[in-house]
């Protein structure tokens, strides 16, 4: 069994413990102690005292012999456990874990990992370098995105990679949206590949190896968009779903809250990387649809409808307020108080309704109070219901494809055609008159593209973006005729 020993600070009244917690799946342990780094590393493996027992009952070993079996095992081995770990974990700073390492040098052996940077920094690379110098190898990490531990090496190579796309989407004056739509193409410009069967689940999901290497499945892409972002100091959700099918894994997308000034948006939307990503390492079709970039709720779960539900949002409605008015407490139904509660969570920073407010707990300091959740969610619903428009998407398109071909002409498709073909394939709606759109609704695929044609041809025409388009094209080859002369 793998093992990781960890050793966190304690009051000075605490008690000296370890707990033992088991994976029985994975096959690992962690035998957590507190103490003081006061107390040898020799110390702390060679009189283990006894186990908190409390832990036991948490596991509820009642219920699965096995695990009971294999607890009672580790328990009478405990003395080979803590000498064989291959990690130790401090949650202690970089300095005193260094120090406690130089003054116990049976840890020199060991793998360390530094529990209290959870977070990409590169400040603290030159901590590592400066304190630990050659001994850097031997740091390791636990941090957010990272279901694996991952090495100093690693930890460096994905700041590295995050920062670049940073710097490269902050070279150009993107609004929120803008940065959005660019950091998304930079995000399923990924063939999507599970790992082989021999190979352990993180590889394609983590978020250092799904950046650095070649496997990435939907967690992977939704972990590389949502630190990107978060980077760019726009807040960015992962959404997990459930199957409703049998034997189907769920998904994972993303929900950001955009307020964009340039383009007077103000609304929640999701995106889906993964369902939009590249579909071979030839394809280059993907840069031409966004048919899961900034949806709606209701048009996210049109397209999961009978096959994924949101864990977190499960249900919606646009008469979730009347529905919540009508209904009484005592029957309000799970899914509706999650749904509530994450309407405020994203919008406000916090939920509304504590479960156990509600019957039967009811407890008086958790009281719901009705009137004043209604009064908050009402205004807060309308965020989850904003489409935006092709007119409103065209011009962040533009904006943003107008830098990418600067960057790469031969790459991304930049003509009045390459826009329409996304108009299409996106499923992107102009803004026209109720009459217009009703004829559209009642009319055949053919004629529908050609009302498109002319709603595209018409948006062109007003904004001028063919124009725009051709002079962005003779800027690009007097640059490189330039270019040219100079070399």
């Amino acid at each position: 069994m793998t093992g990781i020993l960890t050793i966190v600070p304690v009051d000075e009244e605490d008690e000296f413990k370890y707990n033992l917690y088991l994976d029985e799946i994975d096959k690992t342990y962690e035998i957590r102690v507190g103490t003081s780094l006061d107390v040898s590393y020799n110390s702390i493996i060679s009189d283990p005292g006894d186990l908190d027992e409390n832990i036991l009952r948490e596991m509820h070993f009642e219920h699965n012999p096995e695990t009971l079996k294999l607890y009672e095992e580790c328990r009478r081995n405990l003395l080979t456990l803590l000498a064989d770990t291959e990690f130790v974990a401090f949650d202690y700073s970089i300095e005193e874990t260094y120090d406690y390492i130089k003054r116990n040098s049976i840890l020199k052996n060991k793998k360390i990992i530094i529990r209290n940077i959870t977070d990409l920094d590169s400040n603290v690379v030159q901590k590592i370098k400066s304190i630990f110098g050659d001994d850097s190898s031997c740091v390791y990490f636990v941090m957010e995105e990272n279901e694996n531990v991952i090495s100093f090496q690693e930890y460096c190579d994905t700041i590295n990679a995050i920062e670049n796309i940073v710097r490269e989407v902050n070279r150009f004056n993107f609004s929120t949206i803008e940065k959005i739509m660019y950091v998304y193409d930079f995000v399923r410009n990924r063939v999507f590949v599970a790992e082989n069967s021999d190979e352990e689940k993180y590889v394609s999901r983590d978020l250092s190896s799904a950046l650095l290497g070649e496997k990435i499945v939907c967690i992977g892409y939704a972990r590389i968009f949502k630190t990107i972002l978060n980077r760019l100091g726009i807040e960015c959700r992962k959404v997990y779903l459930k199957s409703l099918q049998d034997g189907e894994d769920g998904h994972v997308r993303n929900e950001i809250y955009i307020k964009d000034e340039k383009y007077g948006i103000d609304g929640v939307y999701y995106f889906d990387a993964t369902w939009d990503s590249k579909r071979n390492t030839e394809d280059n079709s993907y840069l031409s649809s966004y048919r899961f970039f900034a949806k709606t709720k209701e048009a996210m779960d049109k397209y999961d409808k009978g096959r994924l539900v949101d864990e977190a949002f499960p249900y919606y409605s646009d008469d979730i307020v009347e529905i919540f008015a009508e209904t009484s407490l005592n029957e309000l139904s799970t899914d509706m108080v999650k749904s509530i509660n994450h309407i405020g969570k994203v919008l406000l920073g916090k939920g509304f309704i504590n479960r156990f407010g509600l019957p039967p707990f009811s407890l008086p300091s958790f009281k719901v109070d009705k009137d004043d959740v209604l009064k908050k969610l009402e205004p807060l619903v309308e965020y989850f219901d904003k489409p935006l428009s092709a007119d409103i998407l065209l011009s962040v398109l533009y904006n943003v494809r107008k830098m990418q071909y600067y960057c790469d002409p031969e790459r991304y498709p930049f003509s009045l055609d390459d826009f329409y073909t996304i108009v299409v394939k996106s499923g992107w709606d102009f803004d026209v008159s109720s009459r217009e759109s009703f004829i559209y609704l009642i009319s055949t695929i053919e004629e529908r593209k050609k009302m498109k044609g002319a709603q595209m041809l018409r948006y062109s025409e007003s904004t001028g973006l063919e124009k725009n388009i051709e002079q962005v094209k003779l800027t690009k080859v007097l640059r490189l005729i330039s270019d040219k002369k100079d070399k």
